[in-house]
């Protein structure tokens, strides 16, 4: 991810994948501290990852919290007295999860 932005002084930051991140910081003049407005204009530049991440979490956001037909599937298995617990694998889904947390 490369980040370019005007001014005066540059930071170079490494990231995970060895590339530079760019970070300046302009100190404002006494006519943009009065008037609040910048002189020139601030470029961000996003990588290819940047943008499928923005993609992925689009997707992402649009999907359901829950499965609403596993929820209505079982509901209807409880109300005709066919659902059944196994034990046994509900033992080893709480292992696993608690296994995942440590």
């Amino acid at each position: 991810m490369a980040i370019d932005i005007a001014g005066k002084t540059a930071t170079s930051l490494p990231t995970p994948h060895s590339e530079t991140v760019q970070v300046t910081q302009n100190e404002p003049t006494v006519a943009q501290d009065e008037t609040g407005t910048p002189s020139s204009l601030d470029t961000v530049n996003i990588t290819d990852t940047a943008n499928q991440m923005q993609q992925l979490h689009s997707e992402i956001k649009s999907l359901p919290v829950v499965d609403l037909q596993r929820i209505e599937a079982i509901r209807k298995e409880l109300s005709d007295d066919r659902f059944t617990i196994n034990p046994s694998q509900v033992a080893e889904k709480f292992v696993t999860f608690e296994t995942a947390l440590r």
